[in-house]
């Protein structure tokens, strides 16, 4: 049956169309399947079809579907005949994944998983069921689009052209013709572990952040805090101040900031790729990653957690990170379950800083002197050639973001 699937979507392919299966059942993985499903329908010069899946396998709630309202005004952008196979496509994949539940609580999931997601697949098309887009030259990393009949046949690969292309998904939300002077300021914090077990890596305190919050609304930025009803409240009163998180459409009002905003200002993540989607700007603090930061703009900042010994108590500089292979979240995460490193999370004065450079620079046109960034980008190139082997210098050079330099200045 899978093969089945996978000749209809080769089919619609020659036909000009590239079906998607977002992740509805994830609110990261939704914002993500649909950020590299886009882009490799514009580097093929393709359509994009949705294949919209409404049961959730992965929580207890099968009936959870993250940002619906997302993928239905993508939807209602379609032609009357795209919308008419969307809804063809969506309604076979539904009854696959209802079939699915049922033998998952009837037990017999577990004996012939194999087997049953073979007659029944859980997406058409591109499912983004490979989180590694970087193959590492040890092997640690499996590239499941090598077992993907239909991927494998279109040569879907992250290439210089896939990485070249821009999605601006805002026109589905602008409220008028010009953005709004905002910003969406969004903290992932450690009462998101409720929802995802390792989040707390990436976590931030909300509190940190109320210096810059300040220096926002004194430049006479709304400043809008979006994410969803478990995170932190933060209580810091002041008319140019908006929070959304405790909204009953808090998914909606998340994705209208976004889209709406001059820039983005948070944790990093799944709500730091979010702004790809809408073309902002944005400005990510606590990052733990130094790979998979989807940046093609040196407008872009990130500031990274510094990481400590729990041997000798000491901070581990970036020369030594790179060369302990302390380099992507999958192996920083690897390191901490062994006791091996400890993470701190940005201060409120470097955060303060950070965020000072990255406006003046971004909206008052002041110039940085880039003499530490460019040491760091030779240690991270450096690192990448050597490990990755699906990666090349001309990859490595449209790479652009900046680094705080109060930051590289204690890690170099």
């Amino acid at each position: 049956m899978i093969y089945i699937y996978n000749i209809l979507s080769l089919i619609f392919y020659k036909f000009g169309y590239f079906l998607i299966t977002p992740k509805t059942y994830s609110f990261g993985g939704l914002y993500l399947s649909l950020f590299y499903g886009i882009k490799f329908c514009n580097s093929r010069k393709k359509k994009h079809l949705l294949v919209i899946g409404l049961i959730n396998l992965h929580e207890k709630n099968f009936l959870k579907i993250y940002n619906i309202d997302l993928i239905l005004k993508i939807f209602l952008k379609y032609s009357f005949k795209e919308k008419f196979l969307s809804i063809i496509l969506s309604l076979v994949l539904n009854i696959n994944l209802l079939i699915l539940l049922i033998l998952r609580k009837i037990r017999l999931w577990k004996f012939f998983s194999r087997y049953i997601i073979f007659l029944f697949p859980d997406y058409i098309g591109y499912g983004n069921k490979d989180d590694e887009i970087f193959e590492s030259k040890n092997d640690i990393y499996v590239n499941k689009h090598k077992e993907d009949f239909f991927l494998k046949k279109i040569n879907f690969k992250f290439d210089l052209q896939f990485f070249d292309q821009k999605i601006d998904l805002s026109y589905l939300y602008l409220k008028n013709s010009q953005i709004n002077r905002s910003v969406a300021f969004c903290i992932k914090d450690n009462n998101y572990t409720k929802i995802k077990r390792i989040s707390n890596l990436f976590s931030s305190d909300v509190n940190k952040c109320k210096d810059s919050i300040d220096y926002l609304i004194n430049q006479g930025l709304i400043v809008s805090k979006v994410g969803e009803p478990s995170m932190f409240s933060f209580n810091y009163l002041n008319k140019s101040y908006y929070d959304f998180c405790y909204k009953k459409n808090h998914q909606t009002y998340l994705n209208s900031e976004y889209a709406n905003c001059e820039f983005y200002f948070g944790s990093g993540a799944s709500h730091g790729l979010i702004p790809e989607l809408f073309n902002k700007k944005r400005i990510i603090i606590n990052q733990i990653d130094h790979l998979e930061l989807n940046s093609m703009n040196k407008n872009n900042f990130f500031l990274f957690k510094n990481v400590y010994s729990t041997k000798t108590n000491s901070l581990i500089k970036l020369e030594e990170l790179f060369q302990k292979n302390l380099v992507t979240w999958k192996e920083i995460i690897q390191a901490h379950k062994n006791e091996e490193i400890e993470l701190r999370e940005n201060t409120e004065k470097e955060i303060f800083e950070t965020l000072i450079e990255f406006y003046e620079y971004n909206f008052k046109g002041k110039k940085i002197y880039d003499d530490l960034n460019k040491k760091y980008f030779e240690l991270r190139n450096e690192y990448f050639l050597k490990n990755y082997k699906s990666i090349n210098i001309d990859f490595l050079n449209k790479v652009k973001y900046k680094v705080s330099n109060e930051y590289l200045s204690n890690n170099l």
